[in-house]
């Protein structure tokens, strides 16, 4: 009997989705997380207002959902699948973009020396603004 309990009150408990959200049209915006359970987030336009809260989108109010791949339009929470990947989008159009099959265009280790760099420019572009270069130190010689 213990285990019929056991297992209503597992049902019984609110369930809980983590989706990550992009910024419809911005290819820059790395996603946001998005942590919502059923007794906080009980329609899709209070979902809305939560992520309205966490893109912090230029656009201003989400007013759409949708998905990454298809674009096709998210109206109900019910089809909101938790682990799931979702554009959050204003009053403007979807614009497709491969916000999930990309890499980013910086990463934290492209670190090198200046003449290494500086070897290298010509067969390569730099990619972003982030590289570090490291020069050597070389005290002022009186």
């Amino acid at each position: 009997m213990s285990g019929t309990t056991a297992k209503s009150s597992h049902l019984s408990q609110p369930v809980v989705k983590s989706v990550l959200v992009y910024r419809n049209g911005d290819p820059f915006f790395a996603g946001r997380r998005v942590v919502f359970h059923e007794k906080k987030v009980s329609s899709f336009d209070i979902f809305l207002k939560e992520v309205t809260g966490g893109v912090q989108a230029p656009f201003g109010a989400v007013r759409n959902i949708y998905t990454p791949r298809t674009g096709h339009r998210i109206r109900k929470l019910d089809q909101i699948q938790s682990g799931g990947n979702y554009v959050a989008g204003g009053q403007e159009a979807f614009k497709k973009l491969n916000l999930i099959d990309q890499q980013p265009l910086c990463f934290l280790g492209n670190i090198r020396s200046l003449r290494e760099s500086s070897a290298l420019s010509h067969r390569q572009p730099l990619l972003c603004l982030s590289d570090i270069f490291l020069l050597p130190y070389q005290p002022a010689v009186r």
